[in-house]
């Protein structure tokens, strides 16, 4: 008995084959910018798990709502950020990265902005607000834990 349940297992995992796909969510390239220093500016973005491995980044900065220059001569292929130092915070500034494969750029992320004159920081801030209602209102946050918001 226990050589034909043996069997009929074997049999069963052979004949029904299994296809494991990864569960993945459809995320944008997630730019983030963070007014680093008094002279520089933090760029950071997601590499998406359905790229290929030789696609690479070039980088813009719009300046007051302009057309976007670029920023790097070669496409960013080692890493997914970028620092930039020849911002004018005293305007308002916006990055948008552009993947590129084989030479051809694709559409660009949406665009990250900081407002002029905004402050040097090497976070980014949420403001949190008690929620009235629930249970026990008001809710109060606890506890609290950083994130990676990039995926680096």
């Amino acid at each position: 008995m226990r050589r034909r349940l043996t069997v009929l297992f074997f049999l069963f995992c052979a004949a029904s084959p299994v296809f494991a796909q990864r569960q993945m969510e459809r995320l944008g390239r997630g730019v983030v910018v963070l007014h680093s220093a008094t002279s520089q500016a933090y760029v950071g973005w997601r590499l998406l798990a359905t790229e290929p491995t030789d696609i690479g980044f070039n980088l813009y900065r719009s300046t007051s709502g302009g057309a976007g220059v670029k920023l790097n001569s070669l496409p960013l292929t080692n890493t997914t950020d970028y620092l930039d130092t020849g911002a004018n915070f005293t305007v308002s500034n916006a990055w948008y990265v552009v993947p590129v494969t084989n030479g051809v750029e694709a559409t660009p992320s949406a665009a990250y902005g900081l407002a002029a004159n905004s402050p040097v920081r090497q976070y980014l801030s949420w403001p949190l607000a008690p929620v009235t209602g629930g249970v026990n209102p008001p809710y109060d946050v606890k506890f609290c834990w950083v994130g990676d918001l990039d995926g680096d």
